[in-house]
């Protein structure tokens, strides 16, 4: 019951990840929990992208056919989100995002890698060294291509520019960022994206 409340996990996530917050939520809203493609028990996309996820989630809107909605985003389901508050101030009224960021720089952990994903992920030794990662992403969906959304999510990443920032200037509904003190994302990107 209430104003939808749509949640949008981080990357490598799934619903899962908003457990402990969803039986808070549902006592005022109604709460709308889905896996972003190629996460939970989503399918995969052709390939993946900040637009494609704000794509997914706006038909989403639609095929749901909700009239309003508040949307909460953490980090990549954040970035989703913004783009979603730019694209969508028809339906979507409120954001709340946590741990985003719309350029690479801000998220200083992936700025500073300069592992080669690609490989590392087709090397015998990631099966190993991602054990648990990779049976949690197997058990929600057995069967499914992991190497191939482990690459489309790593090139996501090492974008330079996640949407420019015009997306960010456009936006007219209320948006609140958060990030912690200790947070992946800086500070000082939290303060640039406001």
């Amino acid at each position: 019951k209430g104003i939808p409340l749509i949640l949008l996990e981080g990357g490598m996530g799934s619903i899962a990840d908003f457990s402990l917050c969803i039986p808070e939520f549902s006592k005022k809203f109604h709460v709308i929990a889905p896996d972003m493609p190629g996460q939970g028990r989503s399918q995969l996309a052709d390939s993946m992208s900040y637009q494609l996820l704000a794509d997914y989630i706006s038909n989403f809107i639609d095929i749901l056919k909700l009239d309003s909605a508040y949307v909460v985003g953490w980090s990549d389901g954040g970035n989703a989100a913004l783009i979603l508050a730019n694209k969508r101030p028809d339906k979507i009224k409120k954001v709340l995002v946590a741990g985003s960021n719309y350029k690479r720089s801000g998220f200083p952990s992936i700025e500073n890698d300069t592992t080669d994903f690609v490989k590392l992920i087709n090397s015998p030794e990631f099966e190993k060294m991602a054990k648990e990662e990779l049976d949690t992403y197997r058990s929600l969906y057995p069967g499914r291509d992991w190497k191939k959304f482990f690459i489309d999510i790593n090139i996501m990443w090492s974008q330079k520019i996640y949407f420019p920032a015009s997306v960010l200037e456009g936006i007219k509904i209320p948006v609140m960022i958060v990030l912690g003190d200790r947070d992946a994302v800086t500070l000082e990107h939290g303060i640039e994206m406001y």
